[in-house]
């Protein structure tokens, strides 16, 4: 624009500023139309227009706090704004502070921020213009710290044209740049040095002064079933109108309070206090005042010069349900009543909703031994969790104990596999039930392990240990075997996880190795031992040997008895008898034994002299060898 077209538009605005207080300007542009009071301002068009666009999917993106509105006809969030005067002083035309009343929010959460501006005042001294606001600024982001800051020097102007007049205050600020506290106060979103939009202000004055003008602004109108904060903020409560002697002659504002009004509630026109209940309440009081211990128990909040002040109240359904009346959030005072500050605004109450799964329990596996778990996750209107079972060919039932948003399930059988799980999700008044979620449960493996010792003897029946470990609390119960190669040598019944198993004559001599086979159960796979080395030696023979006569004619023949026998078993193989007369073997003979039977042995016919006849089992497979003692036999 043109030097020449700018201050056109400047004068324009001014003038149009100036119409609203008859008589201030004495002939104005014939284009200019009279302008709302108040502060006409929004900020910065190029952020409006960021903030607004279409891609935003924020439902509130640019939201007006009341009493400041959207200026302009339309519908269009990237309109300026329009800010009522709450309170003020005018010295002149070039120094004076308007404060503001309402605010504005700006929500791009995909931008990861909030930035809140609020209680606005635009202050000039000799000229130069300073926009304070309070500001909060809240974002997602780590790298970012939310930002908490009152009176902010914002913006700032060297051009500054007003005109005062006896019913009122016209000003155009044009120029306006972001501050450097401003922008820091921002968090960054914008740099120190940006150009902020112009500002048209309309004042007008009832005996020169600036009327003192109560708004109440709520940042919400709505308490939900469960705990909710209502930010509520007060402009324009004429500051010093009234003060407290209990508590050191503080200056007082109104009490702010949540809860509900009945019929006619307000104090100056004589209701009683029974037409006010109270959920919750805030006081507002000067500094003097919040240094009083009994302001704490009345929800002292800080009254500020300019007549502003801010704090939460708290409330919830549950709050509500005895309360007769309407809900509401009310401002008014006492001792006695000021008219002006008496001001309500209706609140919603919702009700509790039917509760809303938003993440349904899945299927679960678990072998038996381990844990299986299930979750739910509800919305707000969820305040209990009971979760419930259905077994097999079973009805649904409840889990006892189970009360919270996740359920740990101990799968101890098998038998338990197929059962269905479901959340119940409720609030004091409704009630949902999750889809349900099958648990699989599967056999576990158990631990197996065989002993004995190293050294054995065949048929001596060793005893051999089988330990089968399962999980904590399953029943290590079963069928074992203990097999050498591809041999069965015992075979026993694990109870409890112990079994002693009797080793039987197919383990045969030599060096073997040993694995235990767990048969499994109904809870428990099959599953088989490390392998174990031992050394299996043969069993040892007793074998004796007696001579039917030991004088015998040499005409006759001598009989030998001869015994072979083991532990165990039954000695088959070969005997050999010796005969012998003094070194000298006369005779050996070989018989078969068989199943250790004793058996005779006739000797031949030998001549005169004295013999030592000796048998001797020549061992086998699985006995070894051994002799008996000598016996003499003397042939006359």
């Amino acid at each position: 624009m043109s030097l020449h077209l700018r201050a056109r538009a400047r004068a324009a605005a001014l003038a149009a500023a100036a119409l609203v207080l008859g008589g201030v300007v004495a002939a104005s542009p014939a284009s200019a139309e009279p302008v709302t009071p108040g502060l006409h301002w929004g900020f910065r068009q190029s952020f409006r227009s960021y903030v607004g666009n279409p891609g935003n999917s924020a439902p509130d993106k640019i939201a007006p706090q009341s009493p400041a509105s959207f200026e302009g006809e339309g519908s269009s969030v990237t309109r300026p704004y329009l800010f009522p005067v709450a309170s003020g002083v005018v010295t002149d035309a070039d120094s004076f502070r308007i404060a503001l009343a309402g605010g504005v929010t700006y929500s791009y959460p995909a931008h990861t921020f909030m930035i809140d501006l609020s209680d606005l005042a635009l202050v000039v001294e000799d000229g130069s213009a300073e926009v304070l606001a309070d500001v909060r600024v809240t974002t997602t982001d780590p790298s970012f710290t939310p930002v908490s800051a009152n009176d902010v020097v914002i913006g700032t102007s060297e051009s500054v044209d007003s005109v005062l007049g006896a019913d009122g205050l016209a000003v155009l600020v044009s120029g306006l740049e972001l501050t450097s506290e401003g922008a820091a106060a921002l968090n960054g979103f914008l740099s120190a040095g940006s150009e902020l939009d112009d500002i048209v202000l309309s004042v007008p004055l009832e005996g020169g002064e600036v009327a003192w003008t109560p708004y109440l602004s709520l940042l919400s109108t709505t308490v939900e079933p469960w705990s909710t904060e209502i930010e509520v903020r007060g402009y324009g409560f004429e500051y010093g109108l009234k003060r407290a002697s209990y508590i050191g002659n503080a200056v007082v504002g109104p009490y702010v309070r949540l809860g509900t009004l009945i019929g006619e509630w307000r104090p100056s026109q004589g209701a009683e206090g029974s037409t006010r209940t109270k959920v919750s309440q805030i006081w507002a009081v000067d500094e003097t005042g919040m240094e009083n211990p009994m302001v704490g128990g009345q929800g002292g909040v800080l009254f500020e010069p300019d007549g502003s002040f801010q704090g939460i109240l708290e409330g919830e359904k549950a709050d509500f349900d005895s309360l007769a009346g309407t809900p509401a959030l009310y401002a008014y005072t006492t001792g006695p009543a000021v008219a002006a500050w008496e001001i309500d605004s209706p609140v919603t109450v919702n009700p509790w909703a039917v509760p809303t799964v938003q993440a349904q329990p899945r299927a679960a596996s678990a072998v038996v031994g381990s844990s299986a778990k299930f979750s739910v996750l509800g919305d707000r209107h969820t305040t209990d969790v009971r979760w419930e079972r259905k077994l097999p060919g079973g009805q649904w039932e409840p889990v006892a104990g189970a009360s919270s948003a996740s359920l740990t399930v101990l799968a101890g059988s098998v038998a338990q596999n197929g059962t269905q799980f479901r959340a119940v999700l409720s609030n004091p008044e409704q009630s949902r039930a999750s889809d349900a979620a099958r648990l699989t449960v599967t056999k576990a493996p158990p631990s197996v392990r065989v002993s004995v010792k190293s050294k054995l003897t065949f048929a001596s029946k060793p005893k051999a240990t089988v330990t089968v470990t399962a999980p904590k609390g399953v029943a290590a119960n079963g069928k074992v075997k203990v097999k050498a190669g591809s041999s069965v040598v015992g075979t026993g019944t694990v109870k409890n996880g112990k079994a002693s198993v009797t080793l039987s004559s197919k383990l045969t001599p030599g060096a073997k190795k040993l694995v235990a086979e767990f048969a499994g159960n109904a809870d428990l796979v099959k599953a088989k031992s490390p392998s174990i080395k031992v050394s299996v030696a043969k069993a040892k023979a007793k074998v004796t040997a007696k001579l039917k006569k030991s004088k015998v004619k040499k005409t006759q023949r001598a009989v030998l008895k001869v015994s072979v026998k083991a532990t165990g078993t039954k000695p088959a193989g070969t005997v050999k008898v010796l005969v012998k007369k003094g070194s000298k073997t006369v005779k050996t003979l070989k018989v078969k034994v068989s199943k250790g039977k004793t058996f005779s042995v006739r000797l031949p016919r030998l001549t005169k002299g004295k013999y030592s006849v000796q048998a001797s089992f020549q061992g086998s497979k699985t006995v070894a060898k051994k002799s008996a003692k000598k016996v003499t036999l003397r042939v006359s």
